[in-house]
């Protein structure tokens, strides 16, 4: 397991795309930054930073970095034919799909700890442009805490789609199944479906991860974050519904693909 773990870190360290890509996103928040965030009368430039940093964060980055991280691990090994390739060569399912999972969670985390690296250095440019800004270690840590929740649904929602790319051998019904699972689409139909058959869904919602993850993401808008500060027992909901994801779906995963015949399919 050890060999394939690290024969795929080295896989995805040599794609140029994925430096593009996150070339693109940390240089698009820059610019964000110091080109068009202002801060409002009476803010230092900490205001601003923190507070569009929230937004982004919430709202797109981790939608984002889920695709990408998903594509990146999974479904380019699926699209390049490398999983049957792997798998005829004797590998045990079970010891891919483990290894497949540490080496999600090693993505992921690199992407974290690059992140948070990467906006202390542009708070240190901030802050001397501007001769000097205040440091809110709490609210950081709160950023953190969240992003890092917001980041382990990504790993347990891998799982689910997994079930679906592997079912489906498509990469695309794949991509757009963690589409419609991240954002608020379930928690829409579950509330029209409510409101329709007058019935109460709120326990079915809450044992849901993507509303879990909806809540943790609204927490940290600005708005939210104000009204109502910082909620630890909505982060701890999040990671016991994300860990029973990841209990549930690991031997689901492992089946279907003992039982499913891998065919080479170039993102159709």
């Amino acid at each position: 397991m050890i060999n394939l773990v690290r024969a795929d870190i080295q896989r995805i360290l040599h794609k140029k795309s994925m430096y593009i890509v996150l070339s693109l996103l940390f240089g698009g928040f820059t610019f964000l930054q110091l080109f068009i965030v202002t801060p409002n009368v009476g803010e230092t430039i900490s205001e601003p930073l923190f507070r569009h940093t929230l937004d982004i964060v919430a709202r797109f980055s981790t939608l984002i970095i889920g695709i990408f991280t998903f594509y990146t691990v999974y479904i380019d090994d699926f699209s390049s034919n490398n999983l049957s390739n792997i798998l005829s060569v004797g590998i045990e399912r079970s010891t891919y799909v483990f290894s497949k999972l540490i080496v999600m969670v090693l993505f992921v985390t690199g992407i974290l700890i690059l992140g948070t690296v990467f906006f202390f250095s542009l708070y240190g440019i901030l802050a001397l442009i501007h001769n000097g800004a205040p440091f809110h270690v709490h609210f950081f840590e709160h950023i953190l805490y969240g992003v890092i929740t917001l980041y382990f649904g990504i790993i347990a929602f891998s799982l689910l789609v997994q079930v679906i790319l592997y079912s489906t051998q498509s990469a695309l019904v794949s991509i757009f199944a963690l589409l419609f699972v991240y954002s608020s689409a379930i928690i829409e139909i579950l509330d029209r479906f409510s409101t329709l058959s007058r019935l109460d869904l709120q326990l079915v919602k809450s044992y849901t991860l993507s509303y879990r993850l909806f809540e943790v993401s609204q927490m940290l808008t600005i708005p939210n974050y104000i009204e109502n500060g910082f909620s630890y027992t909505i982060l701890l909901a999040t990671w016991g519904i994300g860990l029973l994801y990841i209990l549930f779906l690991l031997p689901i995963v492992i089946f279907i693909l003992k039982k499913v015949d891998i065919k080479y399919d170039a993102l159709s």
